[in-house]
């Protein structure tokens, strides 16, 4: 218990050693052997302690150090991030965007029930910008490419369009919607074939 006073006791004195900085500090015992720190003179005089200085560090000395969650420092969360125009004027670049294929009313045969969407854009896509391809109203991962591969799509109609967005979600640019038919030949198809060529 008499190690606990004594370690807490200079533990506060070195804490507040700034505030203190300016006054002499004395060690001494009480009756029951207790080691006291104060600051006031013992009553049969004394000498003070010699305390080391506190070392002050400035937060810009560590500014270089400090990291964000994401592991990068803090400094690189912003520089990192593609600098884009305005809003008004990306989508002002975005407003003509389009689907180029499938085209409108299309009928797709033997693809594999697979189909490549492609947007043109009439402009590049910038950095910081992705295409998000909406597909029977559902949200396809987006991709910094204008093209975007849609697979195991059903028979029957199906529609599509595209976004361009940026990182948060905005939108800057909107395809109108395009429909299409994805045919395929049933699995009797090439059975049949054989089977007439045969005859």
């Amino acid at each position: 218990m008499k190690n606990f006073l004594v370690f807490f006791s200079l533990s506060l004195i070195l804490v507040a050693g700034g505030a203190v900085a300016q006054n002499k500090i004395y060690k001494t015992t009480d009756s029951d052997g207790n080691v006291v720190y104060t600051d006031q003179p013992p009553p049969g005089g004394g000498k003070p302690m010699d305390l080391p200085l506190l070392s002050i560090v400035s937060p810009r000395e560590n500014q270089g150090s400090v990291r964000s969650l994401g592991g990068r420092p803090a400094s690189a969360t912003t520089t990192d991030q593609p600098q884009l125009p305005p809003a008004a004027q990306l989508r002002q670049t975005y407003r003509a965007a389009e689907i180029s294929s499938p085209q409108q009313e299309q009928t797709i045969w033997g693809t594999g029930n697979s189909i490549t969407v492609s947007v043109d854009l009439k402009a590049p896509l910038l950095p910081g910008l992705v295409v998000q391809v909406i597909y029977d109203g559902i949200e396809r991962p987006a991709r910094s490419s204008t093209s975007v591969q849609l697979a195991e799509i059903d028979r029957g109609e199906h529609t599509v369009f595209a976004e361009i967005v940026d990182a948060r979600g905005e939108v800057y640019g909107r395809t109108e919607p395009v429909t299409f038919f994805m045919r395929q030949h049933s699995v009797n198809f090439n059975t049949t074939g054989r089977n007439n060529s045969g005859n």
